[in-house]
């Protein structure tokens, strides 16, 4: 059955977009980067900050592995410290394990402004020697959308985001499938 888009501010409009990249682009720091490059790629969290400078393969980007989260619950309800684990593996239907991402100009210039920031780094999007988390990245990304005046939503908003945005454009289903 059809669901309406935004109807519950569930993507961000093409405006939107827009609002918050013109205010990004300024910004050098991993967080205001790592959210610029998820508007040009189709990555769920765990893919994206789990990429490597190695997963760049000419003017495509292959998501093969994921960053998984862990945080067990004791018995006296307090909770043990987060655990995070690269995996070689992604979630979804795909016959290899893995996908490959266009890179748009866009992205690559994004990437060209992390690497000078991130030159040492293993994984594209680290701060501080280690790869960035869902929560710091979402409440960066909340704050931004505060800052020009949109209501926030989450990082994997931005991936129903690009998706949606590519549909209207006239991408093909199938192509979309594939991406996502």
């Amino acid at each position: 059955q059809y669901k309406a888009v935004n109807a519950k501010k569930e993507i961000f409009t093409l405006a939107e977009r827009q609002l918050l990249l013109d205010y990004l682009n300024p910004i050098n720091d991993i967080y205001s980067l790592g959210v610029q490059l998820d508007f040009y790629l189709i990555c769920r969290s765990a893919e994206l900050r789990a990429l490597r400078w190695s997963d760049i393969e000419g003017d495509y980007i292959k998501i093969q592995t994921q960053l998984l989260e862990e945080q067990t619950m004791n018995d006296d309800l307090s909770f043990n410290p987060r655990t995070y684990e690269n995996v070689t593996h992604i979630k979804g239907n795909t016959d290899y394990g893995f996908r490959y991402m266009p890179l748009t100009d866009g992205a690559k210039k994004v990437l060209e402004r992390i690497k000078e920031i991130n030159p040492n780094g293993e994984f594209i999007l680290m701060s501080e020697g280690r790869q960035l988390t869902t929560v710091t990245f979402n409440r960066h990304l909340k704050a931004y959308c505060e800052a020009v005046g949109i209501d926030p939503r989450t990082r994997h908003k931005i991936r129903f985001t690009v998706a949606s945005l590519l549909y209207k454009s006239g991408v093909p289903a199938t192509t979309l499938q594939r991406l996502l």
